[in-house]
């Protein structure tokens, strides 16, 4: 699953919004929808955040 596909994934399970996740880590709603559909690949401080609100290793993120 691409990066993409699992910042998707791990929104729904938490049961938050493009907007809430966007809040929480200070950006735009529409860099949100850019990372789930794959147009930007987020930042390794982005990623860091993301991580930081699900909950998860930055592992759980990235496809390796």
């Amino acid at each position: 699953m691409l990066i993409n596909n699992r910042i998707k994934y791990y929104r729904n399970i938490n049961k938050l919004t493009q907007k809430d996740l966007a809040e929480r880590i200070g950006v735009r709603v529409a860099t949100i929808s850019d990372y789930e559909t794959n147009k930007v690949i987020p930042n390794i401080e982005n990623l860091i955040k993301i991580t930081k609100v699900f909950k998860i290793k930055i592992d759980d993120l990235i496809e390796y």
